[in-house]
């Protein structure tokens, strides 16, 4: 008897389409792991969301303590020269189709690792006539311990080489949680604010847009991996476009990634 009961217990199963297995409410979404951060777009998504993500405004906690955003230049493209440091060295195997793809010709990237911003001021100097009608500068990185007046002299040297050329000065963001030294950067984004009106320079907020965007330094708190340099070359063209002309945000903390 009890082996009739088993079958026929399984053919009701059957016959009603109810497994014994069947759950009486769909599951919840698993919560992720604390302390794993969430992934960066997919690499098919990158072009795409950068051009997307050009007019996104930063999280309320990127903007705490910022200055009004300065509003937005018309810019025809044209031709471009560029100059910086280890950061620039990262993004240039993006950074000529990334400007082209905008309108813009560059005329030259002179970039290398541990520049300082005299050397890159010589740099521009050389060009001579040849600088084209917009100069983009990514500079400082290497010079944290610059005091205001000297920060002020980089840009008024900047103006004296430029002559009545635009100059785009991008802004510093390196990870002072992950490398507490590192803080300096803020007083030298804050003396960039200060000094650019006088000398006519636009300063575009990396670090703003980096924390938007949740890009990360690596173990070391100032460099990157090859997708955050991408991001950086986009960036540079949007700076470039007008869409970034603004004061640093010197409050955004960068999330940071070690290795």
């Amino acid at each position: 008897m009890r082996t009739l009961a088993c079958v026929v217990a399984t053919v009701l199963l059957v016959v009603t389409g109810v497994s014994a297995t069947t759950p009486s409410a769909e599951p919840t979404a698993r919560a992720p792991s604390p302390g794993v951060p969430a992934p960066m777009p997919s690499p098919a998504d990158r072009s795409a969301r950068a051009e997307a993500a050009a007019d996104m405004p930063p999280p309320a906690a990127a903007t705490r303590g910022s200055t009004p955003t300065l509003p937005r230049r018309a810019v025809q493209p044209g031709p471009v020269f560029v100059v910086g440091d280890s950061l620039t060295v990262g993004a240039e195997p993006w950074l000529d189709g990334v400007l082209r793809s905008k309108g813009w010709r560059v005329t030259g990237v002179d970039a290398r690792v541990g520049r300082g911003v005299g050397e890159g001021l010589d740099v521009l100097r050389s060009q001579g006539r040849a600088l084209p009608a917009t100069v983009l500068i990514a500079l400082g990185t290497n010079n944290l311990r610059a005091t205001p007046s000297e920060v002020a002299g980089w840009l008024r040297d900047a103006r004296r080489i430029a002559g009545a050329r635009r100059i785009v000065w991008v802004g510093l963001c390196l990870d002072d949680v992950l490398v507490p030294r590192l803080s300096t950067f803020r007083a030298m984004n804050r003396a960039l604010s200060a000094a650019a009106p006088r000398f006519d320079v636009e300063v575009a907020d990396w670090c703003g847009y980096a924390a938007a965007r949740g890009i990360r330094t690596t173990y070391d708190g100032i460099h990157y991996d090859d997708y955050a340099y991408e991001w950086r070359a986009w960036f540079y063209g949007q700076a470039l476009d007008g869409r970034l002309s603004q004061p640093p945000v010197t409050d955004a903390r960068p999330t940071s990634r070690s290795r």
